[in-house]
């Protein structure tokens, strides 16, 4: 027998109010689209890094409640494809630019 156990007829069922107080909001930039990368700081609580193939890298510093991009002044590329915070200096970001998947949301 593995590590799980298969599911029974008594599984339990949650109590419809455990979602009670729950509400939906949005989070990250207000923009469509797939997120291609997401890396945190080390030491830093609430902060991340997001690429977006359409939209360039944008950062967090409240856990994703507000984004803003970190590439406004750079014209020429805007996919973000890939991006990674240097362990030894949360001042130093990676990103790498290109979106591996093609032919969805073309520019």
């Amino acid at each position: 027998m593995g590590a799980f156990a298969a599911p029974t007829s008594r599984t339990a069922t949650p109590s419809p109010n455990l979602l009670h107080g729950l509400t939906w909001r949005n989070l990250g930039p207000f923009r469509a689209g797939r997120v291609a990368a997401v890396s945190g700081a080390i030491g830093q609580p609430g902060v991340f890094y997001m690429g977006l193939p359409l939209g360039g890298v944008w950062k967090t510093t409240s856990a994703g409640e507000t984004w803003f991009p970190i590439f406004d002044d750079v014209k020429d590329v805007s996919s973000g494809g890939a991006v990674e915070v240097a362990p030894s200096d949360p001042n130093v970001i990676y990103a790498g630019m290109g979106d591996l998947v093609t032919g969805g949301g073309m520019k």
